[in-house]
């Protein structure tokens, strides 16, 4: 059987996540969805304005399922694969405090990667708070690193140079996330895409990518790093994995596209926390000289150090 294919939606306190979700669910009637509703109080108010004719949900209250509710977390989603002939899709819909890495790093735990797929994280962005919540949360600022892709609400309340400037600085936080601006025809299929085909326009994505650094106001830091040539994936993923727990708390992601000899796609590595997974990107070109970028999303982080540990597995043309 398939794995059940899972959409993280997050995003701050207000952002409009539940309306989001509910014009998901309107404009994919005819599929079945399955929802899991977290809110931090005792009484579930979110669950009561889900609304959708092919919806199960589940409530869970009193607790973030990104700390004090992960082992609740993880029987919900026991609960919800004894009943997957039901549902199509599985979306959990977080709290607006929630740190999104636990949450993801679930999907990488090797028995619920082997029934659940983990296709996007959607981070709902307030257009006209998220200045604010920047400056004053840090969990805002994370829910934007982590985000797969970006959606913009509430983006009519204002201009077009102020949209411009918010998308500057949502990429200066993340630049690989698309950033969907209003809830467009073309928003869910966007969102809904393959993880292949979302994989494979990373790949493209990154491959054209320069080097590069950018330092947010709100002390997250971002950077490309490229080589060229191919890269020993067997033992560079050795010590990636060590710097990966002894920089649980400073590397928030690793998105990269890795050339190895003998092999005609690029690798995508993917990183949350300390977990990672490998997939398939596009096929090599006879035209295209083989490369690797990596980029890297965090807190003080040591961008030559980096280079240092990924620069012994380089190999030459």
């Amino acid at each position: 059987m398939d794995k059940i294919p899972v959409y993280i939606l997050t995003g701050y306190l207000g952002a409009g996540k539940t309306t989001f979700l509910n014009k998901w669910l309107k404009e994919r009637s005819e599929e079945r969805f399955f929802v899991i509703e977290n809110e931090v109080g005792q009484v579930n108010i979110d669950s009561q304005l889900v609304q959708g004719k092919e919806v199960d949900l589940i409530g869970l209250t009193a607790g973030c399922i990104c700390c004090s509710l992960q082992d609740e977390l993880l029987d919900v989603l026991e609960e919800v694969s004894s009943r997957r002939t039901s549902f199509d899709h599985l979306v959990i819909e977080t709290t607006g405090i929630a740190d999104p890495s636990t949450i993801v790093s679930t999907f990488y735990k090797p028995d619920v990667e082997q029934v659940f797929e983990l296709r996007t994280v959607i981070t709902v962005v307030d257009a006209l708070n998220m200045d604010f919540w920047l400056g004053s949360v840090s969990e805002s600022a994370m829910q934007i690193a982590y985000a797969d892709v970006l959606f913009v609400s509430k983006a009519d309340g204002i201009g077009e140079s102020k949209q411009l400037e918010l998308t500057q600085k949502l990429a200066q936080v993340n630049p690989t996330a698309p950033i969907l601006i209003g809830f467009q025809e073309e928003t869910v299929d966007n969102i809904m895409q393959s993880r292949q085909h979302a994989e494979r326009q990373l790949s493209q994505f990154l491959y054209e990518m320069p080097e590069w650094v950018s330092s947010s106001p709100h002390g997250i830091k971002t950077f490309s790093l490229v080589f060229d040539g191919y890269i020993d994936l067997r033992g560079l993923i050795k010590d990636l994995v060590v710097f990966l727990n002894k920089n649980l708390n400073e590397i928030y992601r690793i998105k990269a596209t890795i050339a190895v000899q003998d092999y005609n796609k690029r690798i995508v590595l993917q990183t949350v926390r300390n977990g990672y997974s490998f997939s398939d990107g596009q096929e090599w070109t006879l035209e295209e000289e083989p490369c690797s970028t990596f980029v890297f999303i965090g807190k003080n982080l040591d961008q030559s150090g980096i280079r240092t540990l990924i620069e012994p597995y380089v190999q030459g043309l």
